[in-house]
């Protein structure tokens, strides 16, 4: 038995190799194929210091809509860019999420004029019309905190307003027997 395995393993690895050799002009062709359009999106927040770690990185929300399909994905401030690649006829819309203590005040795009971009709502429209490439820049700033009374400050609060009370009325009652 072990003499018919030793004989048909050249065969099967000469026959895997033929394949693979087959198949890698059909793997390349669809490696290579480029998008015509790049839209790549980059985050500023010019109020952060300039992280030394990964994990000191401040990532904000970001959602691409493609047609019917809706992407959602991180971006960090002041980092790496990230990219989408579009179709000639293609579309789609790149909208960033808010995010907690942070206010979106620009989008600055530069680019080719084979992509069309359009500024919408917290985001940008982009439409590939012939081969290009283009870049948007979102920048935010922080929003200061407005202070909020905790329950124990809405107690402190009532009580201070019951003395008050308190003091008015005693004060009114001896006006009232003074007279």
């Amino acid at each position: 038995m072990k003499s018919y395995i030793r004989k048909a393993l050249p065969f099967y690895v000469f026959a895997l190799s033929v394949l693979g050799l087959l198949l890698i002009p059909s793997f390349y062709d669809t490696a290579i194929a480029q998008p015509d359009c790049g839209v790549t999106i980059c985050k500023s927040a010019p109020q952060l210091p300039p992280a030394d770690s990964e994990g000191e990185l401040v990532f904000f929300p970001f959602t691409e809509i493609r047609g019917q399909s809706v992407f959602e994905f991180t971006l960090a401030a002041n980092s790496r860019c990230t990219g989408a690649g579009l179709d000639t006829g293609q579309s789609n819309e790149i909208i960033e999420e808010p995010f907690e203590g942070w206010e979106l005040v620009d989008i600055d795009c530069e680019g080719d004029p084979g992509i069309v971009v359009t500024l919408i709502e917290d985001g940008v429209s982009a439409h590939c019309q012939s081969q290009g490439f283009t870049i948007c820049t979102f920048t935010n700033r922080r929003v200061p905190a407005v202070p909020t009374m905790s329950e124990w400050g809405m107690m402190a609060a009532a009580g201070g307003l019951a003395l008050i009370g308190v003091f008015f009325a005693v004060r009114r009652k001896r006006r009232a027997q003074a007279v």
